[in-house]
């Protein structure tokens, strides 16, 4: 008699950096004999659903409705999780809808971290984050907190897995067409270097480094090696990638926009086509370093001990003796800490990280 394969769901992370940061584990978890054998699915929100598909080892997902849900559109949601038959329920966020969801689908096995009060009753196995060696690389990590949630039985490796995900091909092929078609496009194809250019944060103005500065940073890469600039952002954020882009033709320089117009498997085939990135402290950051790209992240006050880009091909730039995992939306120390990163420092760390890479082969 053939054994029948575990039937996992989970439940996903509602941000982009926090999807990234908890693919490690479940990477681990998908090597072990049991999560080799299961058969995976995941909610998630829109856009987050599309790039789990991208991840070996996903068979499919399920839309999670938005923050503003109707109680029909919950309900909807609660029927198809339960049509899935799912023997158990991962759920990664602490929040208490996270846990309810499979509760009331009535997945008989639901673990997780305890959480936001009251919801450990909505589950039948609570985990702790994992605890790494102190000595441990990146031993403060928020990547490792998802290990305890995972394989809370197995001992921790020496160190952390890097997370890995593969553009679609198909839409590589759609975001080449769209470049050779808008204006600056064509000759970001046909330059010898294209840098990404993701100068927009979701936790506002003390996340994100001056348009200007982004802007200097690819005029001085066009100036050495002939690089030119692709900016890459949500719709929101296109008033924004347009000033940058303006501001680089000004400097004599190349760029093109394809802000406001991708998704996010097609936001990750941009950057697969860029030979490195430039961003904030970002989902940006977080998505370029996994797919292997070449990654100058600027940081204002946030640990990048704790939430640092993954990858062996990332540097981060920081000027502040204050570390934090939380910072508010706007805060005068960020400002004046992300003020103190030049673009020549940022350029030339670009430049060390293209170093490297041709020195490894």
């Amino acid at each position: 008699m053939v054994e029948q394969a575990e039937k996992v769901l989970v439940v996903s992370p509602n941000w982009l950096g926090d999807v990234v940061m908890a693919w490690p584990g479940f990477q681990a978890w998908r090597r072990s004999e049991a999560g080799g054998k299961a058969e995976v699915w995941v909610l998630a929100r829109r856009g987050l659903d599309d790039l789990w598909r991208l991840h070996e080892g996903v068979a499919g997902t399920i839309r999670a409705p938005g923050a503003k849900a109707s109680r029909s559109e919950l309900a909807a949601c609660v029927s198809q999780v339960r049509e899935g038959r799912f023997d158990r329920a991962v759920v990664l966020p602490n929040s208490w809808r996270s846990a309810w969801m499979p509760f009331r689908a009535g997945i008989p096995q639901r673990v997780g971290t305890a959480g936001h009060f009251p919801r450990r009753f909505l589950l039948t196995e609570l985990r702790s984050a994992a605890q790494p060696a102190a000595d441990a690389p990146l031993a403060s990590h928020q990547a490792w907190e998802a290990y305890g949630v995972w394989l809370p039985d197995r001992a921790l490796p020496g160190s952390l897995d890097m997370p890995e995900i593969q553009a679609d091909g198909e839409a590589v092929v759609r975001v080449k067409a769209w470049l050779a078609e808008c204006p600056g496009g064509q000759a970001a194809l046909e330059a010898p270097r294209r840098v990404a250019l993701v100068p927009g944060a979701a936790r506002g103005d003390s996340k994100q480094w001056a348009p200007e500065r982004f802007a200097k940073t690819a005029a001085l890469l066009h100036e050495r090696v002939g690089a030119t600039a692709i900016l890459l952002g949500t719709k929101a954020e296109a008033p924004l990638c347009e000033q940058v882009a303006a501001a680089v033709r000004q400097q004599g320089g190349v760029a093109a926009s394809l802000a406001g117009l991708t998704n996010l498997p097609e936001m990750a085939a941009a950057l697969s086509v860029c030979d490195g990135v430039v961003c904030n402290d970002s989902g940006g950051m977080h998505l370029a370093a996994a797919l292997g790209r070449p990654t100058v992240a600027v940081f204002g006050i946030t640990d990048p001990a704790k939430t640092g880009p993954l990858g062996p091909w990332t540097r981060v730039l920081q000027e502040s003796a204050v570390r934090s995992r939380k910072v508010p939306r706007h805060s005068a120390e960020a400002t004046a800490a992300l003020a103190r990163i030049s673009p020549e420092m940022a350029a030339a760390a670009m430049e060390s990280l293209w170093a490297a890479q041709t020195e490894r082969g």
